[in-house]
């Protein structure tokens, strides 16, 4: 059960990122539809057409990626600067015991069931990639992360800016807002040479936005409906741009800019009632509830036979049941969200409010 206190618009954008991420595997790597290039394809509208349709298609996991990147950024620094407007200061104890029952348990699960399936079945990954998993460092790791254990790149940006975002709050004291807006702009800039840096570009402008008023006021004013609209096309024909390079890399850099617009003005513009509508759908909000389990899980149902030039062990899997395999993630996710998720994130919220001295709030976070 959703928490009455949850925001339904916040919890649609992660059902969205999620169903994002879910059509981009499944285009790009499950059914592995090859996208021909496009001088092949110009003499036929229907081909050109459909060329293009995949390009996007294939791409929607990395903008769904961005969003849930903006959003932790966000939701992280709400509640670290409202617990010390509560109590003066942050207690760094309960934040990492809330961080470390939220994401740890289903993720050690995922794990010991991929290294399960890889020692006796037909699964075919490295020690290395456990390690590399395990220790949050599959983002600088490449292919050496394994197929199965590869979409926790994601995972391990989130877990490094968990270790250091606290600390480096408490730290910037008063200086905080000055700190967020330069760290933010060097890193979109950055990200133009390095792109390991733009997943951190994306969740510190979801932190600046939570600390700088005026910053959400602008995005707000400023994100009526049909701006939210167009940024939100800019973002989805982002792989269409490549023909000019120019372009293309303009739009890889503000692509930040562009999730927070289309995020923040759902979220605070009441002239975009309708997406605020769509979003706060029951169905959508369901899905969000277990986006993370969702995404723990999709990789085990979505794999290519070949990632990196190596067989992933994907044909063995899905070779007596393919639907079936394509498909065991979303019950999976749902047990693992009702039966493990839920109870733990709740057992570490009543540690958390102990090292605090508070009362439990009603249903987790």
């Amino acid at each position: 059960m959703a928490s009455s206190s949850r925001n339904q618009i916040i919890d649609g954008w992660r059902g969205v990122s999620v169903i994002l991420v879910l059509v981009g595997h499944a285009i790009g790597y499950r059914i592995g539809v090859d996208v021909e290039p496009i001088k092949n394809v110009l003499h036929s509208p229907a081909d050109l057409f459909l060329n293009l349709l995949l390009r996007v298609a294939g791409s929607l996991g990395e903008v769904g990626v961005e969003f849930f990147f903006v959003i932790s950024g966000y939701l992280i620094t709400s509640l670290l600067f409202s617990e010390e407007r509560k109590r003066g200061k942050i207690s760094f104890k309960a934040f990492y015991v809330r961080r470390i029952f939220r994401i740890s348990p289903a993720f050690y699960v995922y794990i010991i069931a991929v290294l399960c399936l890889t020692v006796w079945g037909p699964l075919v990954a490295k020690p290395e990639a456990f390690v590399r998993s395990s220790l949050y460092i599959c983002n600088v790791s490449g292919f050496s992360c394994s197929w199965w254990l590869a979409h926790t790149w994601s995972l391990s940006v989130e877990e490094q800016f968990y270790l250091c975002w606290p600390i480096l709050f408490a730290l910037l004291g008063t200086r905080r807002k000055t700190g967020i807006a330069i760290i933010a702009t060097a890193l979109i800039i950055g990200s133009a040479w390095l792109d390991i840096l733009l997943p951190f570009a994306h969740i510190a402008i979801g932190a600046a936005v939570a600390l700088i008023n005026s910053l959400k006021e602008l995005i707000t004013r400023l994100s009526s409906k049909g701006i939210v609209a167009v940024m939100a096309v800019i973002l989805l024909v982002k792989p269409l741009t490549f023909p000019v390079p120019m372009i293309s890399n303009l739009v890889f850099i503000l692509q930040p800019i562009l999730v927070s617009f289309i995020l923040f003005g759902t979220l605070y513009n009441q002239s975009c009632s309708r997406f605020r509508i769509f979003l706060s759908n029951k169905v959508l909000v369901k899905v969000g509830l277990i986006s993370y389990s969702l995404y723990l899980w999709q990789q085990l149902s979505l794999a290519p036979n070949d990632w990196g030039g190596r067989s992933t062990g994907a044909s063995g899997l899905y070779a007596d049941y393919p639907v079936l395999t394509s498909l065991m993630f979303i019950p999976i996710a749902v047990i693992s969200y009702n039966f493990l998720e839920l109870p733990l994130i709740r057992y570490g919220h009543n540690i958390s409010n102990k090292l605090l001295g508070a009362r439990p709030p009603n249903l987790p976070t």
